[in-house]
């Protein structure tokens, strides 16, 4: 493809870069945004608390159908991994050492709607960039509370299969 997209992907915007390389009808127009305070109404389905982005969610499971609860098995398997290396470094203070994983686990958590912990990620992700080691226990212990959370409810998501 000679194009890009960022992450986290959107599907209306794939839509618009798939019709754009391949012309089959006019490009898909994203809803806006709900306003600060909307949606919380219509959340996707139990289980989805503050920690999880329900549209980022509601977006993966339209456009992964049938492999939508496999990405969660596999984000579910794959971030606790993270996390240890994240862990590891901190208890290490090898602020090197925390970028790739605190990179990785923020990406993958945006992708599957743990947007607070995307943020968190990014923090320890810049601190590690910076070689910034003020505060960096205290800054784990918020991301490591934010990732049961997240985990937590993601796993109930798994468990009935579906977001409803």
């Amino acid at each position: 493809m000679d194009d890009y997209l960022a992450k986290p992907v959107k599907p209306a915007v794939l839509q618009n870069k798939l019709r754009q390389w391949l012309p089959m009808q006019e490009p898909v127009v994203e809803a806006p945004a709900p306003e600060q305070g909307e949606g919380k109404a219509d959340r996707p389905g139990p289980g989805i608390d503050d920690s999880l982005d329900p549209g980022v969610l509601r977006d993966l499971y339209e456009t992964m159908d049938d492999d939508f609860v496999g990405i969660l098995r596999s984000y579910l398997e794959h971030a606790p991994k993270l996390l240890n290396e994240i862990e590891q470094a901190v208890l290490d203070n090898r602020l090197e050492a925390l970028v790739r994983p605190a990179h990785s686990l923020k990406s993958s958590s945006a992708n599957v709607g743990a947007m607070q912990l995307s943020e968190l990620a990014r923090g320890l992700e810049h601190k590690g960039r910076q070689g910034d080691g003020a505060d960096l226990t205290a800054a784990f212990q918020t991301l490591f509370e934010c990732y049961r959370n997240s985990t937590t409810a993601l796993q109930q998501i798994v468990a009935r299969g579906s977001l409803s």
